[in-house]
């Protein structure tokens, strides 16, 4: 388990804001959602994009980066769940966001968390997603994959083509900070 001041920090350093930024941009062309749940959310740190009257859910599985929310967000939902297994209604959310998770699940874990995203988004809801992509030709980003505890790196094409199993993708960009990263928005099917 992390610790939430030193996850933050890490995340900083890795070019988090800058990536989050991109994600804030897509964020904003959103028509007010009511209710946005952030899967993997950690310590909160895209809750601050969403307008004042959604309600912003942070899943997480990690017990301390919940606290480290919850001390940064006195008001927040905070949620201890599974991202593949979420105690959500089905079609009940206007957004699900998920940043820096799918390379800490197992290739058998990360369609069911896909699939999870299907069935609890609305059908006028969006996922918005963002993460890292595996790319060899990066000596920094292997570096930094080398210290992640994530230990699933994907190519940009196979995350792609994972996400268009269960949802339709309307935006899909590729951009580079350290890491090179994935930037996808997508509507259930």
């Amino acid at each position: 388990m992390a610790q939430p001041r030193i996850y933050d920090v890490v995340q900083t350093l890795v070019g988090a804001k800058k990536m989050r930024r991109r994600l804030a941009a897509q964020i904003s062309q959103l028509i007010d959602p009511d209710l946005v749940l952030d899967l993997g959310g950690g310590t909160g740190s895209v809750g601050d994009y969403w307008p004042a009257s959604t309600t912003y859910i942070c899943l997480d599985i990690d017990m301390l980066k919940l606290v480290g929310f919850r001390r940064n967000n006195p008001g927040g939902v905070a949620l201890l769940a599974d991202a593949t297994n979420t105690p959500i209604a089905d079609k009940s959310l206007d957004a699900v966001v998920c940043t820096a998770v799918s390379h800490h699940l197992p290739d058998l874990l990360l369609p069911k968390m896909l699939k999870e995203v299907s069935r609890i988004l609305k059908p006028t809801g969006q996922f918005l997603f963002l993460d890292a992509v595996w790319n060899p030709r990066r000596p920094v980003g292997r570096l930094i994959w080398h210290y992640d505890r994530g230990s699933h790196p994907r190519s940009a094409e196979t995350l792609r083509s994972l996400i268009a199993e269960h949802l339709k993708i309307t935006h899909w960009e590729q951009f580079a900070i350290h890491h090179e990263y994935a930037l996808c928005v997508a509507t259930p099917v």
